[in-house]
């Protein structure tokens, strides 16, 4: 499996699954459970004509982008209408900018993860030296 792969399982009933490293380097893989909504599905926007995003899944219930960010580049100002899930894949420095409030420089690690509701505007530029890369994991129901 390739650094930052994203799947999609459905399961009707309870997973129960064990999972073991048989390779000679570390393996770390976050699960995200998305239950399901009562609401009908919502429609949004596509990101993917936002800098640096990737469409890289779609279903009925989830659409997951690639956000790479290569060093000084920025995703320029935009809104997301859908709730979603940000979970970082490699690295970086990240200046946040949000209408209204004071810019801020955070620098994420793999694994960190913000959760962000619908309707948030704000821009991304990579501060930093390498190259950094999250998913953004859009959820359709309430």
């Amino acid at each position: 499996m390739n650094q930052g792969a994203v799947g999609f399982g459905h399961y009707p009933s309870p997973l129960v699954h064990r999972v073991s490293n048989v390779g000679s380097t570390p393996f770390h893989n976050m699960l995200v459970e998305i239950l399901p909504s009562k609401n009908a599905p919502l429609t949004a926007p596509l990101l993917a004509d936002v800098a640096g995003h990737t469409l890289e899944l779609e279903n009925e219930r989830v659409r997951i982008f690639r956000l790479a960010l290569a060093p000084g580049q920025s995703t320029g100002q935009h809104s997301h209408d859908l709730q979603f899930l940000g979970v970082v894949i490699a690295e970086g420095e990240i200046a946040v900018d949000r209408p209204a409030t004071e810019a801020e420089t955070v620098t994420f690690e793999p694994g960190d993860y913000r959760w962000h509701e619908r309707g948030m505007r704000h821009s991304m530029r990579n501060v930093g030296s390498t190259t950094f890369e999250a998913v953004e994991i859009e959820l359709k129901g309430d």
